[in-house]
C-alpha cells in the first residue's frame, strides 16, 4: 500500500454509498498514489502531464524534494485564460462581489461604467482603457503585484489576483477622505 494516496470527492462518496458496512474495503481500491511534480515545471507542460496522467491535481515539490504545494488542472488553467468560477467559487454578480455598500471585489474585465454606477464614483475612462483593469493599469503604469494599492478618484484600489501578464480581480472602495478625490 501508498504511504500516501490521493481519492476523489465523488470516487469517495459513490463507494461508500454502494459499500454499505465494508467501507474501508470499498476505499482502499480507490486510492491511487500521489502525483510529484516539480514547481520548475512550466503550465503548459504541466497541462499536457495532466491531459496524459488522466488526473487533475499534482503535489508540487521544491528541489529539494520538500512539498511547497498542491496545484490543480483548475489553478493551471487560471494562469493561462484567467478566472474560471465554478460551484465551489463565491457568486460574481455581472463581474461583483459585493462586500459592503462601500466596497466590492470586481474582476477586472468589468466596465468602468459599470464601477462607477454600482459605487456610485467618478473613475475617468479614456481612450486608452475602458475597464478597471485598464484603469489599474493605467494608474501604476506597469501590471501591479498583488497587495499593492493606489487611491484615486475618491477610490481605494487594491489588487487581489494578477499574473505577470494581466491584473484579474480588484478591490474597490469609496474612500470617504476629501482630500483623495483627485488623482
Amino acid at each position: 500500500m501508498f504511504s500516501s494516496a490521493v481519492i476523489s470527492d465523488p470516487d469517495l462518496l459513490t463507494r461508500l454509498a454502494d459499500a454499505g458496512g465494508a467501507g474501508e474495503r470499498a476505499v482502499r481500491g480507490l486510492l491511487r498514489p500521489p502525483w510529484f511534480v516539480p514547481e520548475s515545471m512550466s503550465v503548459q507542460t504541466l497541462l499536457l502531464e495532466f491531459q496524459r496522467g488522466k488526473t487533475h491535481m499534482a503535489i508540487v515539490t521544491d528541489e529539494f524534494g520538500g512539498v511547497s504545494g498542491l496545484v490543480t488542472i483548475e489553478d493551471a488553467l487560471e494562469e493561462i485564460v484567467g478566472e474560471i468560477a465554478d460551484e465551489h467559487d463565491e457568486a460574481f454578480a455581472d463581474g461583483f462581489r459585493v462586500i459592503s455598500p462601500d466596497a466590492c471585489e470586481v474582476l477586472a474585465h468589468v466596465r468602468i461604467a459599470a464601477v462607477n454606477a454600482r459605487l456610485g464614483v467618478q473613475l475617468p475612462a479614456e481612450e486608452d482603457f475602458e475597464t478597471i483593469g485598464g484603469f489599474v493599469f493605467h494608474q501604476f503604469g506597469r501590471i501591479p503585484e498583488v497587495g499593492e494599492r493606489i487611491v484615486s478618484h475618491g477610490v481605494r484600489l487594491e489588487v487581489l489576483a494578477a499574473t505577470r501578464r494581466r491584473i484579474d480581480l480588484v478591490r474597490l472602495e469609496r474612500d470617504r477622505t476629501p482630500a483623495n478625490h483627485g488623482r
